[in-house]
């Protein structure tokens, strides 16, 4: 596969820094804000005028846009709405299955809109690659759970009542899917390798700065 690395760059980077921004503005101001993200990301010309960019949510979601392709416009902006709702889903989990579940679903989303804001990048569209990300994006949150346990809980973000038990059981579903992607795409072993210790990485630095080192290291993908 042939791609524009620039390109696909700069995309993986303005969107990874609107997650970054949108996860911490909503555990400040409340769920209730991914409504008002939501509209900004999705405004068009034919919609009523936008009011200038205060908030840095605001600024990052109008960057967004602008990398949005016109041509999958909609679907992208239908993908992006179904990542919030499965934020808020994730939020009022009651079960630890039910957390994970929700915690997948956000991974796989946030993965599947990466693929489709690069594909007009990409020489051509390549199910394998986008099935890839997904099952990443998806590890990558249990991943970043794992990390994050007795932080989230600290911050009653875990509504369920947690022990060790659960802490052993992330790090054996995140061992089990990593061993099952790794067998499914060897060549690729080093991506998701890369992918995992900067969610790691992420714990002790910028967010910024593991969010942009990991765009980059899906734009070497091998050819």
């Amino acid at each position: 596969m042939r791609y524009d690395a620039e390109s696909v760059a700069q995309t993986l980077r303005v969107y990874y820094e609107f997650i970054a921004v949108v996860d911490d503005a909503i555990d400040s101001f409340g769920l209730g804000l991914s409504a008002k993200i939501a509209s900004r990301v999705s405004w068009t010309p034919e919609s009523p005028p936008l009011e200038n960019a205060r908030e840095t949510y605001e600024v990052v979601s109008d960057r967004l846009r602008a990398e949005i392709p016109s041509t999958s416009f909609s679907n992208i902006i239908a993908e992006l709405n179904l990542l919030l709702e499965a934020v808020i889903i994730e939020d009022g989990a009651l079960t630890f299955a039910k957390f994970i579940d929700a915690r997948e679903r956000v991974g796989r989303l946030t993965a599947s809109v990466s693929y489709h804001l690069i594909e007009p990048s990409l020489d051509r569209s390549d199910d394998t690659v986008e099935e890839f990300m997904s099952e990443v994006g998806a590890i990558g949150c249990l991943v970043d759970s794992l990390i994050d346990f007795r932080y989230d809980v600290h911050r009653t973000k875990v509504r369920w009542h947690r022990s060790i038990f659960d802490w052993f059981r992330l790090v054996g579903l995140v061992c089990s899917r990593g061993r099952w992607l790794l067998y499914r795409y060897p060549t690729l072993v080093t991506v998701f390798l890369g992918a995992v210790l900067d969610n790691f990485l992420d714990r002790f630095t910028s967010p910024f700065a593991t969010r942009h080192s990991a765009s980059a290291r899906f734009s070497n993908l091998p050819n």
